[in-house]
């Protein structure tokens, strides 16, 4: 495809100018758009999910010549983007995601808001308004997250979910699969919210609303594969109350009723593209592997990669969809690096020091839950009410070892010792998610070799995945471009003016800046 170039120029809020190349040829043009995005995954945690992947599947050692093994998504790397929000160089996910749907930087924590307080107009909105396309949010997380929210929704804090929540009820997401029921029904709505002036509905449950709209609703695996994923029906799926289970829990649940990322992505895209192709029209759809962040927040490496792996698929699924479907693009990144993963790390007076450089896969493979149930577990033991003595908080922390690790507690070394005294002991100053999270951490990383600079957020570049790679239309992603750059190519290719949409989403109500 020949590819003429236009110079368009656009105005950001440090009023300088940002210059882009764009195409304006519309021949062989894609119609659909497929974007992912996999939170909190830098470029460290693709090498450790290679690392178990071949371990897995080999029982790959050092001492074996390396093995060719690749992730589906590797040959497809085109460039990659600074990640950094308007006013920080370390981004959170609701200004990493806004740079993504609008092509602008914003504050951390606000949501689909200029730094100005003003809605921004996004690339979902633009096409649903503009092309009368069918839009698809499918999430790992509450659907009303950071992430996926910020394709439709628009908040000054991030975590007013049931205002969110509100809000896709008001968009028409056409396809919404994911966690966050209690965003949606009476439960869990609080009057405090639904009497407030910031209420978009004073419904304390809003289910019966999209049920009034001719959605679908499913609450289970069962509810959603008893659909007719071809019938061209909108869908509102809501597969636990926050969250979703990460893939290594949700192989350890009894009775786990949720779909898996593969099935709810497939039927999401497939009902998506039944709507778009019944009324003629096109559609985009956002993917987010949530939970990779989660992990990285909680220096989590088994549930990490097993995330990973599990995301692979999906990826898979993905591109044979686009290869059947070759008017739609697929474009897949991540918001920002999550813990400051390193693949090899000394940990401070440790014995084995000069054996930093040996990585032990091995010891990525026995634990059998996420940190987190591990967290959950352990806030609700006897003495959380009752200070314990360390000896106490030794001999439970043992337990949690040797039942959720599968290691020997006799094999635990002085300072791993001391990070599990230090994390289990309950303070009222401590948050026992990273507390006890880190002291895990010194145990499993520690063996395996994997560090942890934070569990916060990084400033790591990110990489940027594009299926099928040599399509000419990718050729303004490729390199090393800034987050917003994203926002603005899905514009130009798309023929989407986000300044109309800015202007059409001004009122909408963006709540205030502390949570309801």
């Amino acid at each position: 495809m020949k590819i003429t170039m236009a110079f368009v120029a656009f105005a950001s809020y440090s009023n300088k100018i940002i210059i882009s190349a764009l195409p304006t040829s519309k021949s062989d043009q894609p119609l659909n758009y497929i974007f992912v995005v996999t939170d909190g995954m830098g470029p460290a945690y693709l090498n450790l999910a290679r690392i178990m992947k071949a371990h897995v599947n080999n029982g790959d050692t050092v001492d074996d010549p390396y093995p060719n093994v690749k992730l589906a998504m590797d040959p497809y790397l085109v460039g990659q983007h600074q990640s950094r929000s308007y006013n920080s160089y370390i981004t959170d996910s609701s200004a990493a995601a806004t740079a993504f749907s609008t092509g602008q930087r914003i504050n951390n924590g606000w949501l689909g808001v200029d730094p100005e307080g003003k809605n921004l107009g996004n690339i979902f909105g633009a096409a649903k308004n503009q092309k009368k396309a069918k839009i698809g949010c499918v999430a790992k997380s509450q659907i009303t997250a950071a992430t996926p929210a910020s394709f439709y929704g628009h908040a000054k804090n991030r975590d007013n979910q049931f205002l969110i929540a509100d809000q896709s009820l008001s968009f028409e997401v056409d396809v919404l699969l994911g966690g966050g029921l209690s965003q949606y029904r009476y439960t869990n709505r609080p009057e405090s919210y639904t009497s407030s002036e910031y209420a978009v509905y004073p419904e304390a449950d809003i289910i019966p609303n999209f049920i009034d709209l001719g959605y679908n609703i499913a609450y289970t695996k069962e509810d959603l594969l008893s659909l007719d994923a071809s019938s061209g029906n909108r869908i509102l799926g809501l597969f636990a109350e926050g969250n979703m289970l990460s893939a290594i829990d949700s192989k350890s649940k009894i009775n786990n009723t949720e779909p898996d990322f593969v099935e709810m992505t497939r039927f999401g895209l497939e009902s998506l593209k039944a709507m778009a192709d019944k009324d003629g029209v096109t559609f985009m759809m956002t993917v987010e592997a949530s939970l990779i962040d989660n992990a990285g927040h909680l220096n989590d490496a088994t549930t990490a990669w097993q995330e990973i792996l599990n995301y692979e698929k999906v990826w898979e699924y993905l591109t044979k969809f686009v290869d059947e479907n070759p008017n739609t693009v697929l474009v897949a990144t991540s918001d920002h690096e999550t813990g400051g993963m390193t693949i090899g790390s000394r940990w401070g007076e440790d014995p084995d020091a000069d054996n930093y450089s040996v990585v032990d896969p091995s010891q990525l493979m026995n634990q059998t839950v996420s940190f987190e149930s591990i967290v959950l577990v352990a806030m609700e033991h006897e003495y959380k009410n009752n200070p314990p003595t360390d000896a106490e908080v030794l001999a439970y922390s043992n337990e949690i070892v040797a039942e959720y690790l599968k290691i020997d507690p006799t094999t635990l070394t002085e300072a791993e010792q001391e990070g599990l005294l230090e994390g289990f002991m309950p303070t009222s100053e401590s948050d026992p998610f990273f507390n006890i999270s880190v002291g895990l951490s010194g145990v499993v990383s520690r063996r395996a070799r994997i560090g942890w600079t934070t569990t916060e957020h990084t400033a790591t570049d990110i990489n940027i995945y594009a299926y099928p790679p040599t399509h000419d239309v990718f050729d303004n992603i490729r390199g090393v471009i800034d987050n917003f750059d994203l926002g603005l190519w899905a514009a130009n290719v798309f023929g989407l003016n986000l300044e109309e949409e800015t202007l059409k989403v001004e009122n909408i109500q963006n709540g205030p800046e502390y949570e309801i």
